[in-house]
């Protein structure tokens, strides 16, 4: 063997020897990373194990520090976060759901109902337009979803100035999804009324009566379809009866009498009429569409100085309730501002309407806790009392 041809063999033995080295040491590499990565991975599930065993136990606390301690080890466990996400929905803590769904949409963009569930968390927050925004995106992935239509109809509905065309669009689809649903089924009879698509309105009411033939509402809702037929007083007559009806399933029922008080004016009874629509007006005090209508019967009735007074309230409650539509709004458009929510739980305890009063206080002592005004409201509500003196907004 000549010297060029020693030489040349050194080298490639030195050439493999290093390079079975590199092999060698890489597969040691690799294998330590698999290693490290299935102790890791085991230890994940572990944690997700243990939560699960928490959560039989009722202990959600517990479990909510297992998974967070699995992602602790594997930040982008979707599992993992989807559980903690859902559990914080599940125990109301809505802030920190909406961190952990933000998290997951980040990472699995093509999740179902990740949009569905932020505007869920939004919504209980009081932040309408993130609810409906994060709702429509979720629309557009699946329009058939029917948590993103039921949030998008609740926020447009509470709204003033919503397309009403539009939410009849989503309502109807919403109707045809939950058949069986009788809160969807209603909302969508509410707004063909609304809409006054009487023909529209028949239809829904007999599928609303085939699901319940008991329901109080549908019946007034039939009344009014009724009231809006061309062939009076034949209409009327037939309306006074499914009032009656509605009146006798739920004898509490304001809708019930206002519905006959205007069955009788058009029956050109009016003192009938002043009858129901007062009944009405004990059972839901100081609605604007109860009193113009009973000011209206009085008149008719000959009693001008009740008729007078009435309409005074009326015009009480019309500027009432262009207040209550301008705070809405503002709720809406500035969601941190706690004084909006306030100076709104503050006219509904006024207005005797302390459920919705309850929920608009909730949301200013989220935005600013320890408010000294906000608790002097809240224990007005609770004492069933308003915070000014005389405890009437009429005043």
């Amino acid at each position: 063997m000549s010297q060029n041809q020693v030489i040349q063999h050194s080298y490639r033995t030195r050439v493999k020897r290093a390079a079975a080295i590199f092999f060698f040491m890489a597969a040691i590499v690799v294998s330590s990373f698999s290693y490290i990565q299935m102790r890791r991975m085991n230890a994940v599930q572990c944690y997700i194990d243990n939560a699960y065993t928490d959560i039989e136990r009722q202990n959600g606390p517990a479990a909510e520090q297992q998974w967070i301690e699995a992602l602790k080890l594997d930040p982008g466990n979707r599992q993992v976060l989807s559980l903690l996400a859902q559990y914080y929905m599940d125990t109301h803590q809505w802030s920190k759901g909406i961190e952990r769904f933000l998290v997951l949409k980040k990472l699995d963009p093509q999740r179902k109902e990740t949009d569905a569930q932020l505007a869920a968390c939004y919504l209980r927050l009081g932040d309408q337009k993130m609810a409906f925004q994060m709702a429509k995106e979720e629309l557009k992935e699946d329009p058939n979803s029917v948590a993103a239509l039921g949030i998008v109809t609740t926020v447009m509905t509470r709204q003033t100035g919503v397309n009403q065309d539009k939410l009849l669009v989503y309502l109807r689809h919403f109707a045809q999804l939950q058949p069986r649903d009788l809160l969807v089924q209603h909302m969508y009879a509410e707004a063909l009324a609304n809409r006054y698509l009487y023909p529209e309105l028949r239809v829904e009411l007999g599928h609303l009566l085939q699901i319940d033939p008991n329901d109080a509402e549908a019946y007034n809702l039939k009344g009014y379809t009724d009231l809006a037929r061309t062939d009076q007083p034949a209409g009327a007559r037939e309306a006074l009866s499914d009032f009656q009806i509605s009146e006798s399933i739920a004898p509490d029922n304001g809708g019930a009498y206002f519905g006959m008080g205007r069955a009788y004016l058009h029956l050109n009874r009016p003192k009938q009429a002043v009858l129901m629509l007062e009944k009405a007006d004990t059972i839901d005090p100081h609605q604007i569409r109860i009193m113009n209508t009973l000011a209206r019967a009085y008149r008719l009735a000959g009693e001008n100085e009740l008729a007078d007074k009435t309409q005074k309230i009326c015009v009480i409650l019309e500027r009432t309730a262009a207040h209550e539509r301008t705070l809405e709004v503002e709720c809406a458009e500035y969601p941190n501002n706690s004084q909006y929510p306030l100076e709104l739980g503050k006219l509904y305890i006024h207005m005797g309407r302390y459920h919705r009063a309850e929920y608009y206080l909730a949301i200013a002592d989220r935005l600013h806790p320890g408010d000294r005004t906000l608790h002097e409201v809240v224990v007005h509500l609770k004492a069933g009392l308003s915070p000014v003196a005389g405890n009437n907004y009429l005043q």
